[in-house]
This record gives structure tokens, sequence and C-alpha cells, in this order.
């Protein structure tokens, strides 16, 4: 039976592939220090040199990919309120009953100071 799969988080696939990059040891050892394989090791490099997010992309690439995620479960959230609110918009009417003109100094009741 073979063990279970190991994954790894962005930060750590992005601080191997500076600590390659900025060593002069060979990625063959850079892999064995870090305890992954070389081949791993290898394509974490060039997926690193292939992102067009900068020199952490793959910080920026999981951070891109919960944004989407985020996005998809807000649109989701939105159309099942489109759905559960009233299609066409209430009519409220208001009675305008006969319109008064207030012109110089008037006491309102209950205000004071004014």
């Amino acid at each position: 039976m073979r063990p279970p799969r190991r994954s790894f988080t962005p930060e750590f696939k992005q601080e191997a592939v500076d600590l390659l990059r900025r060593s002069k040891k060979s990625q063959t050892q850079v892999a064995k220090d870090l305890g992954v394989g070389q081949t791993t090791l290898s394509r974490w490099a060039l997926q690193a040199e292939r992102m067009p997010l900068g020199p952490k992309g793959f910080l920026a690439t999981e951070e891109l990919k919960t944004l989407r995620r985020e996005v998809e479960r807000l649109r989701q959230e939105r159309d099942i309120l489109k759905n559960t609110l009233p299609r066409h918009p209430c009519k409220v009417r208001v009675h305008q009953g006969p319109s008064a003109e207030v012109s110089g100094d008037v006491d309102v009741p209950g205000i004071e100071g004014a």
C-alpha cells in the first residue's frame, strides 16, 4: 500500500524555490535538504518561472484561488436572494393631503429652543 500523498503549502513551495534560486547548491542537494523529491522541486521551479504574478507567484496564485472561490460563493448567495425576493417592485401609495405653507416665526409644539 502506498503512503498518503504529501501536500505542501504555497508558502513552503515559494520558500523552496527562493532557496534554490539564491543557493549555490545543486537542485538535487536542495531537494534532499528539504526532504522533497528532485522532480517535485524542479516542477515547482518551472511553475514559478511561468507565473505572471511576480516573485511571490505561489502565494499570489493561492490567494487568487481563494478569492475566486469566494466570488463564486457570493454569486450563488446573490442568485438565491434574487429568486426569493418578489420579482415586481412593491407600489406604495402616499396620501397627499392639502398642502399648507408656513411662513415667518411659528411655534411648533414639542420643540423647545428653536
